[in-house]
């Protein structure tokens, strides 16, 4: 692509965040993932679950809302729209983002098909959610898995100070500890243990970090709830996920709420059965 084309898609890329009510959003790139949904609706074309989920978590509400008033084409008159440049453009690119991620065995429609906007997710450094990756384990693409797997592992060795560990390969024990905090999960003594073995104080630093701030959160929602005389504080103890479940208005079980009577947390036993 030259300086010219690139720069003329950065300013279609700037009409359509204007004519879509995205102009908060401050990407201005082309790979974005939104310019390939802004181009998309503007062609008519019905946006997938993975393009309207993307949208929702980036919390461009209006965007979605605009997109979901307009009309989208029937296959007959996407039929006479792929005439226009803007629609040969978009296949060509698909063809050759199948061609880089080596999908090619594979026979997909651009228009309908979640990889078109899986690929620019992939080349734009965005990370992929559960769903898309069962996609794509539900499609074979095996090799596409492993890159993007082996992607996820170096950025989060990188961003939780394991960059020492030389063991790449996401069958490593450290790739689902890593996982683990990147979803602020609590580790197992055992896990907890794997790092001290292989030195990685670092990481476990952080761990240490994610702990305190439950321990925080424990102690706030202890008071929140009235359970301040349960001398426990461990983050590992029962209470802690009850209070959570509670804060949340998650509906406690009949086992969830027989543990507070059997604490004598009256008072929070009560509150939970009120609300």
């Amino acid at each position: 692509m030259t300086n010219n084309d690139f720069q003329k898609r950065v300013q279609h890329f700037a009409t359509l965040k204007t004519k879509y009510q995205a102009s908060d959003y401050e990407e201005s790139s082309p790979s974005s993932p939104l310019y390939l949904i802004l181009r998309k609706a503007d062609l008519g074309i019905e946006l997938t679950e993975f393009e309207l989920n993307w949208l929702k978590e980036q919390e461009l509400h209006q965007t979605s809302q605009f997109i979901s008033q307009k009309r989208v084409l029937s296959s007959g008159e996407l039929l006479i729209q792929g005439n226009t440049r803007e629609f040969q453009e978009m296949r060509i690119e698909f063809s050759n983002l199948k061609s880089k991620y080596e999908a090619r065995r594979n026979i997909f429609r651009w228009e309908t098909s979640p990889l078109y906007f899986i690929f620019c997710k992939l080349d734009s450094g965005y990370s992929l959610t559960d769903s898309e990756m069962k996609y794509l384990q539900d499609n074979h693409l095996d090799n596409i898995v492993m890159l993007v797997t082996n992607r996820q592992f170096v950025t989060l060795k990188t961003k939780y100070q394991a960059t020492q560990y030389q063991d790449s390969s996401p069958s490593s024990p450290l790739y689902p500890i890593l996982k683990r905090l990147e979803g602020k999960e609590r580790l197992s003594d055992e896990e907890v243990n794997w790092l001290k073995s292989h030195e990685l104080f670092k990481t476990l630093a952080i761990f240490q970090q994610q702990e305190s701030v439950r321990k925080t959160e424990f102690a706030k929602l202890k008071a929140k709830y009235q359970a301040t005389t349960y001398p426990e504080s461990h983050v590992s103890n029962p209470l802690y996920q009850i209070l959570q479940n509670l804060d949340t208005g998650k509906p406690l079980t009949e086992s969830e709420l027989q543990w507070l009577k059997e604490q004598e947390l009256v008072e929070t036993f009560e509150l939970a059965q009120k609300l």
